[in-house]
Formats: C-alpha cells, structure tokens, sequence
C-alpha cells in the first residue's frame, strides 16, 4: 500500500503516560527486566546483614573483648560435640551459665549487640547455621592451640563474614546493573529502529521528519538511562528504605519512628528551600541571558553600528549589560548556595537532635551503644536511599518529556491509499504538471502556488537565488515531500493515486551532495540491487568517466565512502550517482549539478558524463554552470517562491531584468 505523509491529527500522550508506556513495553520486550529488580532487591540484603556483623564487631570492641557468650570456647565445644552434645543444647549451657538466676533471661538486656547472636536461640529461633561458621574460624585465629589465641576469634569470624557479605553486594549489584542496562538498551534499540522506519515512512527528514533527528540520540539516550535507573537503582532505593527502616524498628521502635520524623521534617525544609532558591535562581539567569542576547545581537549590527558612527555610545551600553550579566548571574550563584547551606544546617540541625535523642537513650541503658551505632547507621541509609529516589524521580521527569516526544512522533499516521485504488504508472510519456503547489517548512513557505510544466524528453531548468525553494521543488515528483495544496500530475494522472514503489523506479535523483550512503562506491553504485553485477556497474562508471578516478584509489570500488567514510570531491559523487540512475533507467531525470573549481578540468568531465547520458531524457535540472543553462530546452526563472517567467536562455536574456540580474549573481 501507497502512503502519503499526511498526519492524521491524534491526541498526544501525556508525560507520565508516555514513560509508563516505555517501561510497559521494556517488561514484555525483555527477558532481562525481571531478573534486573530481583537482583537489585536482593542486593540490598548483604549491605544490610553488614551493617549489623559491623555493629557486633563494634560492640566486642566496645567491652574489651569480654562478652562471656562469644569469648573462645573451642575446648568445651570440641569437648562437649565429642560427647554427642547438640549445638542447641551447647548454646543453652552457656546461658545458663552467663545468667542462672534470670528467668526469662534476656540477652540483648545483659550482652547488648552481642545478644543478638544467642537472642534467636532464646527465642526458639534456629541461628545454628550461622554461628557454626564462626566457630569454624576459631582454630585458624588460635593456630589449632586454644590457649595461644593470636587474633581474636570473633573478629576473625566477622571479618570473613563481612569479607564475604561485600563480594556477595558486589556480585549482586554489577550482575543487576548489567541486567538493566541490557534491558534498556534492548528496548531504546527497539524504539531507534521504530523511529528510523517511520522517520522513511513519513518522508525526507529535512521537510517531513525532522523531529526524528533530535530524538534518535539525545532524546533515546535519556530514555534509556532512566529505564536502566528505573529498572536497577530504583527497585534498589526502594528495597533498601523498607530493610534499613525494618532493621531500625527492630531496634528500638521508638528511636526509628523519630528518626523517620527528622528525616520527613528534614525532606519538607528541603523541598521548600530547593523551590525557593530554583524560582530565585532561574529569574536571575533569565536576566543574565537577556543581557547577553543584547550583547550578540549587538554584535550581529556592527555593520549598522559602524556606518552610523555609534561605537562609543554602543560601547557604553554594551559594557552596562555586560555588568548586568555578571551581577545576576553572581545573584543566581549565591541564591543556590545560600539555598545550600539553609538545607545543610537544617540536616545539621535534624541530626544532632536525634543523636542527642539516641545518646539519652544509651545514657539511660535504654539501648546499649553498639545497637544504637546500628541504628544510626541504618537512618543514614534510609536517607542516602531516599535521597537515590527522589534524583531517579527527577530525571524520570525529565525523561518524560522525552518519551513523550518520541510517542508522539511514532503516532504520526499517514493516510493509506487502498491497494485496489493505487494506479501503475509507466514512463514518462507526455509532461509532468505542477499546479498551484504551495511547500512550506518549519519556518517559512518555500513555494507559493508554483505552476508549471516540465515537458516529457526535455531538459527544464531551474534558476533562482533560493537553493531551498528549488530543492523542495525537485523532491515533490519523487513524494519525497508532500505539498500543503495543489497537485502534481504525470502524464495527467494524480501523484497521489499512484503506485509508490513504481514511482520512485521511475525517477532518479543525481546531485554531489548527501546522496552517498555508508558503503562502498560499488555499493552505492548498485544501491543494493543484488541483479546488477560488478560488471555491469564498472561499465555505468566508464560511461560517465568515473573509473579512472575509482580506480585510482587504493581500494578501488571497494573503497567505503559517506558519511563516516572517505571524502569525495562533489564532482566525483556526482557521477557516483549518475552513474547509479543510469542503471535504473529511469524515466524522469532530477539533476542537481555541482559548482566546478575552474582550477581543474572538472567542468570538461561533467558536460562530457551528461552529454553521455542524459540526451533524449526527461530532465529537471538545477544548473551551476552558463553552458548547463544555455543547454536547457526551457528555463523557469523563480521569485521569492514564485515562477517569475518561463522560456529559453535567448528570450529571457533579453526579456527578463531578473534573469540577467541572476546570471551576473551566479544563479
């Protein structure tokens, strides 16, 4: 089916909608996404088991090494498990030991941190697992002698355990990562392909498209790193607030719920400071911009500032916005750093109070110092986490925006033509007609109700000081462009009803510029046409004198230009591609000639490749040389988006001001 780049008027999506549509799309895309948020969950449980081996160690330190439950039992234990006695029971004899008049006894009362090792055994909890690893370092710290301890057996133990606790993090957080970015890349590839077909589909990226050059990079690469964020850090940030804040309830419930209290209270003073000194800071930036718009656009009208003789007052204003600049753009520095500084002495502030809180409580043997060391350290978590979330929020917002852009673009529809309605097409046999066509871009109307007809087996020049409106007029018979109104008709047969693949067999576009792809010259000699051989290419190149020149390179044909390969002189590609349509053998010629340097004999070769090929054609052409011109069968003289007149070198020259203005000019 024939399409035509027409948008059909579609209501956008909304920001949030957007980005929920991507990640919609990621979770059913890729098989990488679900094992990404398990991993990033289960990272965050090593970092939170170290937190607590660290505050045991931190505890035993504390006391001088003297915790009776974890001091070296290696003699009674290897004593008692040689008479058959269970861990379980090993474990009770030991606190009846430490506390026989107690009952319940409580061990994290009396041991402090160091009671969590033996409370889960009080509770009738299983934690043997646990504990026989650490009694199985004890031998390697006492060198197999329990009377000549080296090292102290418990910091042996914890060291192995938080050694291993950090490989296990690190294994588990590389392995997520690297399973979010291959999520996110399989999908921002996804979305490339999908905006590069359409960005084809709906036409030349210049006239048609040319969001889609915006998005392809910068737009996809911010997509793609918020799904890689969304999908690792953020379930991370999320895993790590509810396990830091459950180890801190476990703790002491009441010193947890007034931390979550600062840091809300906290997170409120931020928010109102940050909006503030952003608000404060944008309007001085805004000043500083103005002011240096003023000085380029004073820059822009030296010309004018010169022939009016106003250097000294222009002077003296300049360096007044100059000074403004520098005075608002120091005002918007110093808002964001005075901003900076309240947030920091309100944490400052926020802290030292729960500290002070935390320190009565030790004080008060309401929770011993090694658990409230644990607590500390799991609040501060909780804010790094919370903090990790919000910057994820903020740049999802931003990528938002993005996403919403590219959605927007892929829900571009085009208007498609039946397959029963399309029309076949064949040579160019009569004329093709432009009537009353109206092109505009952007940012201005390239032509205003152009008419006129280009004759089939002539040459129809084009002349005009505008290259634009001449090269909007060359892509509309190829619908590489659509007009606002009016018709183009070939062979009195409406463009629109046309066969779309046909057409465009039908016509060639010969020019020096962007008209070489990625490839080799055999390449795009063939342009991928597997049923035209090397020889049959190297015969079209002889044609037009191009072999010569090919062949002198080091690679030859295989030599790989475009845009990231080889430069080629203008001329050279343009035989390139004329020697491309030659092999097409297309009905209708669309020539843009390259300007020569008079140096060389460039000029020679290409009125000699032309004269080869193109006698007897349909041809549209956009001359550069006064030969080129005067071979024309017809000329059309165009205006301000207008045709102007319409006749031979020799009427006109005589006839038309304009034209002979635009021969002196160069055309």
């Amino acid at each position: 089916m024939a399409r035509q780049a027409q948008d059909r008027p579609s209501e956008a999506p909304s920001q949030p909608e957007a980005l929920n549509r991507v990640l919609a799309f990621l979770q059913f895309e890729s098989g990488d996404a679900t094992p990404a948020r398990i991993l990033s969950v289960l990272s965050v449980l090593p970092l939170t088991l170290l937190v607590v081996v660290v505050g045991i160690g931190a505890e035993w330190l504390t006391r001088g090494g003297h915790i009776p439950a974890l001091q070296n039992q290696t003699t009674a234990f290897q004593q008692e498990f040689g008479g058959q006695v269970s861990y379980g029971q090993w474990v009770d004899t030991q606190l009846e030991a430490l506390a026989p008049q107690k009952t319940p006894w409580d061990p994290a009362a009396d041991l402090g941190l160091a009671g969590l090792a033996v409370n889960a055994r009080a509770w009738n909890r299983v934690s043997s697992p646990f504990w026989t690893a650490m009694n199985w370092a004890i031998p390697f710290a006492s060198e197999g002698d329990p009377d000549i301890l080296t090292v102290p057996p418990l910091l042996v133990s914890l060291g192995l355990i938080c050694f291993s606790l950090v490989v296990t993090w690190i294994i588990l957080h590389t392995v997520s990562e690297l399973s979010a970015a291959r999520a996110a890349s399989g999908v921002a590839t996804r979305l490339r392909l999908a905006v590069y077909h359409h960005a084809i589909r709906l036409g030349d990226p210049d006239l048609a498209g040319a969001d889609a050059n915006a998005m392809f990079a910068p737009q996809l690469n911010l997509v793609e790193e918020v799904l890689r964020r969304l999908q690792g850090a953020r379930n991370r940030c999320l895993a790590g607030i509810v396990a830091f804040g459950i180890l801190a309830l476990v703790i002491d419930p009441w010193l947890a719920l007034a931390g979550l209290a600062c840091l809300g209270l906290t997170w409120a003073i931020a928010m109102i400071v940050r909006e503030n000194t952003r608000s404060r800071a944008s309007h001085r930036e805004n000043l500083a911009r103005q002011s240096l718009k003023l000085v380029r656009d004073s820059v822009n009208q030296s010309r004018l500032i010169r022939s009016l003789g106003m250097e000294v007052p222009q002077h003296v204003k300049v360096e007044h916005w100059l000074d403004g600049a520098e005075l608002a753009h120091t005002a918007s520095r110093r808002a964001l750093a005075l901003g900076w500084l309240m947030v920091a002495l309100a944490v400052t502030v926020v802290g030292s109070a729960w500290l002070f809180l935390a320190a009565c409580e030790v004080h008060a043997r309401v929770v011993e110092a090694g658990l409230a060391a644990v607590q500390a350290t799991a609040m501060g978590g909780l804010m790094i986490w919370m903090r990790g979330l919000g910057r994820i929020r903020r740049q999802a917002t931003e990528a938002s925006s993005a996403a919403a852009d590219i959605l927007a673009f892929l829900d571009k529809r085009a208007v498609i033509l039946p397959a029963g309605q399309q029309e076949k097409i064949g040579p160019l046999a009569e004329a093709i007609e432009f009537d009353c066509v109206t092109v505009a871009d952007k940012e201005r109307q390239l032509l205003d109700q152009v008419s006129l007809i280009a004759p089939a087996g002539e040459r129809t020049a084009l002349v005009g000081l505008d290259s634009a409106q001449k090269q909007s007029l060359m892509l509309l018979p190829g619908r590489l462009i659509q007009p606002l109104s009016g018709e183009i008709r070939w062979d009195r047969l409406n463009l629109k009803l046309a066969d779309l693949a046909v057409l465009r067999r039908q016509v060639a576009v010969v020019s020096g510029r962007d008209q070489l792809f990625h490839g080799t010259i055999l390449e795009n000699i063939t342009a991928g046409d597997a049923s035209i051989t090397r020889e049959q290419a190297e015969e079209a190149a002889s044609l037009v004198r191009l072999d010569t020149h090919v062949r002198s390179l080091p690679a030859g044909y295989q030599t790989v230009v475009g845009p990231h390969g080889r430069a080629l002189p203008r001329e050279v590609c343009f035989l390139v591609t004329l020697a491309r349509a030659w092999l097409r053998k297309p009905s209708l010629w669309l020539v843009e000639e390259p300007s020569p340097d008079p140096a060389n004999d460039w000029a020679d070769m290409l009125d000699d490749a032309m004269g080869r090929v193109l006698p007897g054609q349909s041809v549209i052409i956009c001359p550069s040389r006064l030969p080129t011109l005067a071979a024309s069968d017809r000329i059309v003289v165009m205006d301000r988006g207008k045709v102007n007149a319409v006749g031979t070198h020799q009427t006109l020259s005589a006839d038309n001001a304009l034209y002979r203005h635009m021969l002196r000019a160069g055309f």
